[in-house]
């Protein structure tokens, strides 16, 4: 049986069919020799450090690679064994990709997505209440208030939120999902004032990102005016 080889990360069906029809004296077999049946399987790229600044150096390696196998980089280097370089990180590019041609002949391909924070980093920011630009709500004592306070900035950088827990008896969610991007998060305020606490109260929303040039992070103050349950604002 000749040696059949397969590409990596596909899916195979192999069928077997033997027939034993005149001979009754003699059972019918398949023999598979050792190595017949295998697989050229090429390991993700692993990059470090991740997320990585602008112009800083960028580890790309090949976990247990395959010694005798050719490695062409999409960053211009190649060569037998060069399962690891390292290249300059570059805002203008997120992904990167090997590829490995063995000693058949045949060749495989991976690739990582790479985030590369920009040098010229902004701070993220929130939008007032529910994204509306609005800073101060309104709500009557004895009803329940709840309102969202999405997190913003670029779409490779995660943020967090949080908040100066200012209000007593109020909660404040900070391990939702952005709206737009999963990785920044929103808070969501949920507080039922009672009698006693008709009057203006604030409370700050910190956010902060994970830009790997430089972490920055910008505060903002909310209002919540608590009104008697019979009046208007």
């Amino acid at each position: 049986m000749p040696i059949v080889r397969f590409n990596a990360e596909k899916t195979y069906h192999i069928k077997i069919a033997i027939s034993n029809v005149s001979d009754t004296a003699l059972d019918s077999g398949v023999l598979l020799r050792k190595g017949s049946i295998k697989s050229d399987y090429l390991n993700p790229i692993v990059a470090n450090p991740q997320p990585v600044c602008e112009g800083q150096p960028l580890a790309l390696t090949i976990p247990n690679a395959n010694s005798s196998w050719n490695y062409s980089w999409s960053c211009g280097q190649s060569g037998v064994g060069l399962s690891s370089v390292t290249t300059t990180a570059n805002a203008n590019t997120s992904v990167y990709t090997v590829t490995a041609t063995v000693s058949s002949g045949c060749t495989i391909t991976q690739s990582v997505n790479v985030n590369v924070n920009a040098l010229n980093n902004l701070p993220p920011y929130v939008n007032g209440i529910n994204n509306t630009g609005e800073y101060t709500a309104y709500v009557q004592a004895g009803h329940q208030i709840q309102f969202d306070i999405p997190s913003f900035d670029s779409q490779n950088e995660s943020v967090s939120i949080s908040w100066n827990g200012g209000i007593s008896g109020a909660s404040f969610d900070n391990t939702l999902s952005g709206d737009i991007v999963a990785q920044h998060k929103k808070g969501r305020f949920c507080w039922t004032p009672n009698n006693s606490q008709i009057g203006l109260h604030t409370f700050t929303v910190t956010v902060a990102d994970n830009n790997s040039c430089q972490n920055l992070s910008a505060q903002y103050t909310f209002k919540v005016k608590v009104v008697c349950n019979l009046c208007k604002h």
